[in-house]
């Protein structure tokens, strides 16, 4: 029997001047039925005495103290130890709307594997900027991807989601470890198994854009294309061996095709470009692009036609679109 309603687990790694902005406000809601963890991933400033001297002030919070591993094994440490019905991922540089968080959290009661709300770009010098609106419902977990990724109308990132704890469990839902985009690699699998998914435009999640960010570095471009690489081989040996209906299948794997132009675009070396070039001709992503509507028979279309034309295009239109610092 869980011991929390949720339990919010915050991997640290050299946080120090963010992290009590991050934790200190959940605290003090002083509400019984939220557990706090933060994991400590090896960090090399002081992050880990800051948390020390946070927990004397507020001794229920959990703290774990492990060598580093990357954000995946910090977050699968976290849910070792966690007692949470639902559990919640929150980067120790981000932070809660906390009214926003407790609107969310009020759905926990009806019990569904996963509840997804929404989040708020967020800057030290202009406004937050809102995040694109993620299709409404409930519905399987399944029939949300479908309608959500062929309207564009769903966010990756696991921090803007609940997961009641027991689904992650019965599903052994961890994160693979040792790789970049890993919430690209996890959310397919797990709301593919959702049988119960409750979406709502709640904007209950401020992600802080910081030059040096994890997400924001420009560096290691050639490691995250090769990541994303694995992550649509494993999503997809995972959607094989479940054996789903055919239909869905084709919408994974036009989500995955997606994926890859999108980490082959964000390649802004000439040089390293021009290596995987070859890779991307070779994968023929065209023919895994089913042609649900205009956008994606276009996409294709040049793909198959003019593939050195569409990526550059494509690279134009991420750069001035982009909310990113």
């Amino acid at each position: 029997m869980a011991v929390f309603d949720i339990s919010i687990i915050i991997p640290v790694y050299n946080t120090k001047d963010l992290v009590e902005k991050c934790v200190i406000p959940i605290l003090e809601l002083a509400d019984d039925t939220i557990e706090v963890i933060c994991v400590n991933d090896g960090s090399r400033d002081n992050s880990l005495e800051v948390l020390k001297n946070i927990q004397l002030n507020y001794p229920k919070m959990v703290i774990v103290d492990k060598e580093n591993g990357g954000l995946s094994s910090a977050r699968n440490s976290g849910l070792e130890v966690a007692n949470g019905e639902y559990i919640l991922f929150l980067d120790s540089d981000d932070w809660l709307d906390l009214e926003k968080f407790l609107e969310l959290k009020a759905y926990c009661k009806d019990k569904y594997d996963i509840i997804h709300g929404n989040f708020n770009y967020t800057y030290d010098n202009k406004e937050a900027i809102k995040n694109k609106l993620q299709y409404e419902g409930t519905l399987s977990g399944q029939e949300f991807l479908s309608k959500a990724l062929l309207t564009n109308q769903f966010s990756m990132p696991v921090w803007i989601n609940l997961y009641k704890r027991n689904f992650l469990l019965e599903h052994d839902l961890l994160f693979m470890e040792g790789i970049y985009h890993e919430d690209e690699e996890f959310n397919p699998r797990a709301f593919s198994l959702a049988k119960s998914v409750m979406s709502k435009n709640i904007y209950f999640y401020e992600y802080y854009q910081r030059a040096n960010s994890i997400t924001n570095n420009s560096s290691n471009e050639e490691r995250r294309f090769l990541d994303i690489l694995k992550i649509s081989e494993s999503v997809s040996a995972f959607i094989n061996n479940h054996k789903f209906d055919a239909q869905y299948t084709k919408m994974i794997k036009t989500y995955l095709a997606l994926l890859v132009i999108s980490g082959y675009i964000r390649i802004h070396d000439k040089a390293m470009a021009r290596k995987y070039y070859p890779i991307m001709k070779e994968m023929r992503l065209y023919q895994q692009i089913a042609p649900y509507a205009l956008p994606f028979r276009v996409v294709s279309l040049m793909l198959r036609c003019c593939p050195r034309f569409f990526f550059t295009m494509y690279r134009f239109y991420f750069e001035v679109t982009s909310k990113k610092i």
